[in-house]
């Protein structure tokens, strides 16, 4: 499966085939928005299609440089309303000199507003070292994505290799690709991650059954709902929580949590003795989403935005 091709479009170079992509594609990845008025003119036509032929899917945003915590409010506004069954998650196109500070944030907005879904950080080669601290303490639910062309002839080279640790890798802007109009960018999974993990949707929690945190979480009051304060958490609850951020509530990695209930709201929630938590699988154990974003908002509040 690494030597599936990979495809993301925009209106630029959409599909003009949805058999060919269907056969051809495991998921498909489009241009969303960019900055905070712009939206991608085949966006509805790209997601309805997606959702018609069942094609996995990830949406991306095109972040100018400033304000980009506003620019990901308005993808996830945009996007939210529209998305489907096999939509997976967003992905944070960072290539316009953007600030690591502002972009961290960004992606900690971007847990607020869809902490139940996946995400992909795409930077260039070039860039690796202005974005280190991001890519290198990334949250459990997020994939690099690099690129790098090298003769950019539509072709891979293992003479120009992406980064140790990218999960997938463009390799060229100037591809040709059965269903695609025109060349288009594509890429290869690098396999450090499944191809499952970005086709495979968010499995359903088990009522009654205990699952162990592998990260810190958010207690929120309702699914999509508000953080809980830390003071209003029981006695019982404190012995494995900490107050972040102001008073929000943080249940520790390690904590053990029994499922009282199970909803399905633009993703999978479980209801939990000190409130909800949203969920990506569920074999045993709970996805660490907020450990990484937790920890980075507190370097960049600390070094980079002082």
């Amino acid at each position: 499966k690494r030597d599936h091709m990979i495809v993301d479009v925009n209106h630029y170079h959409p599909i003009c085939d949805w058999g060919a992509a269907k056969r051809q594609f495991p998921f498909l990845i489009s241009k969303a928005t960019q900055g905070t008025r712009t939206v991608d003119p085949t966006l509805k036509s790209f997601i309805s299609n997606c959702e018609k032929y069942q094609i996995p899917y990830f949406l991306y945003c095109y972040l100018n440089k400033g304000n980009e915590s506003d620019q990901v409010k308005f993808m996830v506004d945009i996007c939210g309303p529209l998305v489907g069954d096999y939509f997976r998650g967003y992905a944070l196109d960072i290539e316009s000199g953007n600030l690591e500070c502002n972009v961290i944030l960004a992606l900690q907005q971007l847990e607020m507003y869809a902490h139940d879904k996946k995400v992909l950080i795409y930077t260039g080669y070039k860039d690796y070292k202005l974005y280190r601290t991001l890519i290198s303490n990334r949250p459990d639910n997020a994939a690099w994505w690099e690129s790098r062309y090298g003769l950019n002839n539509g072709k891979y080279s293992p003479l120009y290799p992406c980064h140790k640790g990218v999960d997938l890798y463009q390799y060229s802007s100037r591809g040709q690709a059965p269903g695609v109009s025109g060349k288009c960018d594509i890429n290869m999974l690098t396999g450090t991650l499944a191809e499952e993990w970005f086709t495979g949707s968010c499995d359903e929690y088990e009522i009654g059954k205990v699952y162990t945190l592998q990260g810190n979480m958010y207690i929120r009051n309702e699914p999509h709902g508000s953080i809980k304060k830390y003071s209003e958490l029981t006695v019982n609850a404190k012995l494995h929580a900490e107050s972040v951020n102001g008073n929000m509530a943080v249940l520790k990695k390690g904590t053990r949590v029994t499922v009282k209930e199970v909803r399905n709201s633009a993703g999978t929630w479980s209801r939990i003795t000190s409130g909800w938590i949203s969920a990506l699988r569920s074999d045993n154990t709970v996805s660490a989403k907020s450990r990484g974003i937790l920890m980075l908002y507190n370097h960049c509040t600390v070094r980079s935005c002082s």
